[in-house]
């Protein structure tokens, strides 16, 4: 069983699973938004609007979402997005961890490109 099949099994019980995915407008009304343009732009982003590719979350309730964090999600390009200061208002996040789980040549970084390439690295 998967931990996101583990997961799922936990919350059901009390909380009705519903399928969602974030949209556009939700993230262009955010407070968030200048500060994702700006993690854009740091990521070398050049459009007038930043792409969203956005996805279904992986658990869905009436009131949270939960994306669970999975090996391509730890690479140098997640490190420049921790450093902004949303993380300043999540303060049970490890940012110190993930940044290290997040620098390149690091344990993480090498198991997410091996989990995203087509060829073993």
């Amino acid at each position: 069983m998967t931990m996101q099949e583990r997961l799922r099994e936990i919350i059901k019980p009390n909380y009705p699973l519903h399928l969602r995915a974030p949209d556009f407008e939700g993230f262009t009304g955010s407070l968030y938004h200048g500060e994702i343009i700006r993690i854009y732009r740091a990521l070398g982003g050049r459009l007038e609007i930043y792409p969203t590719r956005a996805r279904g979350y992986d658990l869905s309730t009436e009131g949270f979402d939960i994306e669970l964090d999975e090996y391509l999600h730890f690479n140098r390009y997640r490190l420049v997005t921790l450093e902004s200061d949303i993380y300043v208002e999540l303060p049970m996040f490890l940012q110190k961890s993930y940044k290290e789980w997040c620098t390149p040549d690091g344990i993480a970084e090498n198991k997410c490109m091996q989990t995203g390439s087509h060829r073993r690295v």
